[in-house]
């Protein structure tokens, strides 16, 4: 959907089943496309980059893309996101709990009425306390192939997936799926998945110390063998060294 914050028109992302989560959250992961807002309610831990926060209460964080992050507290946490069209920098605010909790509660019922719309006015009010002021909400539906491909690669490049979950996922045939994966990655659903697992396996490696063959398991690969000959193939995605 499209929302005002200030005098700008921002696109914003919210997608059932990853943009609210309570007492869950994914593996290590970055979003290529927008930058991710964080809304977190609890003592927890997270993941961010080279970083470690330790974060208490309500806090807001603006994620920018290309940044690994991962919870790593689970329990009594509770997590809502959401991605905007904006150029911010990574930063980390309080956020006023009685906020969060108003947009918590409309982002469950969005799973009952599948109107996104609920949510537009506390995301103008997170996004106006965050930047701005106040102003004008207008919301309208949109439809981005290349967002949801993206997301959904990012999101579960750990599993064991195939061309046919992603299909079902985006609501089309499995011949518009590969077309509209070559379109926007510029490669194949098999290409783009291992190349997505390398440079997570790359972080790990560098960032989070663990071993080859940790991150190979870490990331989805079912042996070490072929994480080894993915790697030798795609060399250019790979930033650790042997």
């Amino acid at each position: 959907m499209t929302v005002y914050i200030g005098d700008k028109i921002c696109k914003v992302f919210l997608s059932y089943g990853f943009y609210f989560h309570r007492n869950d959250f994914s593996t290590f992961h970055s979003h290529s496309s927008y930058p991710e807002v964080v809304i977190l309610i609890g003592d927890c831990e997270m993941a961010v980059g080279e970083q470690i926060l330790k974060l208490n209460g309500t806090n807001m964080l603006v994620i920018p893309p290309r940044v690994y992050h991962k919870l790593l507290t689970v329990e009594n946490v509770e997590v809502c996101t959401f991605f905007i069209d904006m150029d911010i920098e990574f930063a980390v605010k309080t956020l006023p709990e009685q906020i969060a909790r108003s947009f918590f509660e409309e982002a469950e019922r969005v799973y009952g009425t599948s109107d996104h719309s609920i949510v537009a006015s506390y995301i103008n009010l997170i996004m106006s306390y965050f930047l701005y002021g106040s102003n004008t909400v207008l919301t309208e539906p949109v439809d981005d192939y290349a967002f949801l491909i993206d997301t959904f690669f990012n999101l579960r490049y750990m599993e064991d997936v195939s061309l046919e979950d992603l299909a079902e996922q985006l609501h089309v045939s499995l011949t518009h799926a590969h077309r509209l994966v070559q379109k926007h990655t510029g490669v194949t659903f098999t290409e783009e998945l291992t190349a997505r697992r390398l440079k997570v396996a790359s972080y790990l490696v560098k960032f989070r110390a663990m071993t080859l063959s940790e991150a190979a398991e870490a990331v989805g690969f079912g042996s070490y063998t072929g994480f080894w000959r993915a790697r030798s193939k795609y060399k250019d995605v790979c930033f650790f060294e042997d």
